[in-house]
């Protein structure tokens, strides 16, 4: 988990998994290397080789870069905030969850925000179907 401050100078914590741990105590090393010191607590985390924080602006052209050299088509940053929570239900995360993560204040912004196509639906049915468990379980049904 790490505190950060998000739009509109919010403080928020974010949580995020093992593999961006890694990442980002590599990311500290390498930084800490370059500018001969570990961020202190008022530093920005996330610099130009110089020290010079980065800007949003650089970030973005950056990702539309990386975009491009991978053959796809440009998706905006809030698009991965769309991806993350499809992605979040369809792996049996559960909406109350994902609006504490989101920090939609009611549910219905999580609603409107997170739509869900008639295929991604059917696949989760098949996963959690509380009946087909049940007769697999009594060895009724077979896939």
């Amino acid at each position: 988990m790490a505190k950060v401050f998000g739009k509109g100078s919010r403080e928020r914590v974010i949580i995020f998994g093992q593999t961006t741990a890694i990442f980002l105590r590599k990311y500290l090393t390498m930084r800490a290397f370059l500018l001969r010191h570990p961020p202190l607590p008022d530093e920005p985390l996330f610099v130009f080789r110089n020290g010079f924080p980065l800007d949003s602006r650089y970030v973005l052209r950056a990702w539309h870069r990386a975009q491009k050299r991978a053959g796809l088509s440009p998706l905006p940053f809030h698009g991965l905030r769309h991806g993350f929570a499809r992605m979040w239900l369809l792996h049996g995360g559960d909406a109350f969850s994902l609006q504490l993560l989101l920090e939609h204040k009611s549910a219905d912004m999580t609603r409107r925000y997170v739509t869900l196509w008639g295929h991604d639906l059917k696949s989760i049915h098949e996963r959690i179907s509380p009946v087909d468990k049940l007769l697999k379980g009594q060895g009724i049904l077979r896939r």
